[in-house]
Formats: structure tokens, sequence, C-alpha cells
């Protein structure tokens, strides 16, 4: 194979790569798939919605107001301990 041939062969991949890419990437064909959800999925993504948001308010204030176990620290002020753990690094602990 000459060096004309193995140009045209390169050109003739990359063609064709281009070809590829842009069926692969054609964002307005894959769009076109999607249909209008129903009113049930809808219904679902909200009661998911407001599940997931009602989940992350009671595990922040479950973690923020840990009593399981002895962590050092001070309780934050919302949180219904009567007696703070106190930190290690305070200038006034001792050991």
């Amino acid at each position: 194979m000459g060096e004309g041939g193995r140009k045209r062969l390169a050109c003739a991949a990359s063609a064709y790569q281009v070809r590829w890419l842009k069926k692969k990437f054609d964002l307005m064909q894959k769009l076109q798939g999607f249909n209008r959800p129903s009113i049930f999925q809808l219904i679902l993504m909200g009661v998911g919605l407001v599940l997931a948001v009602i989940f992350w308010v009671f595990l922040t204030g479950f973690v923020s107001c840990w009593q399981v176990t002895s962590l050092p620290g001070i309780p934050l002020p919302t949180c219904s301990t009567s007696k703070p753990n106190p930190a290690a690094t305070n200038p006034g602990a001792r050991r």
C-alpha cells in the first residue's frame, strides 16, 4: 500500500469516526425517546421528594444530638441534654 492509500484509509477512518460520534452523542435524538411522565409517576416523584426531605431533617437532628455514645464537645442548645461532655482540647481540662 502506497503513501496515498494510507492517507485515504486514515481519512475514511476519521470520517467514519465523526459520523459514529455524531450518531452516538446526538442529544435531540435521545431526548425524543422520552415520554411525558404520567400523573402517577409525578405523584410518586413528589412523595419520594417529600420523604427524602423529611428523612434528611430527621437525620440532621439525630446526628447533631447524638447521645448513644459519649462524644467530646458541647451539645447544641436545641438538644435536651443536661450535661456537656468536655472536649479534650479545652485549655482548662485535666487528663
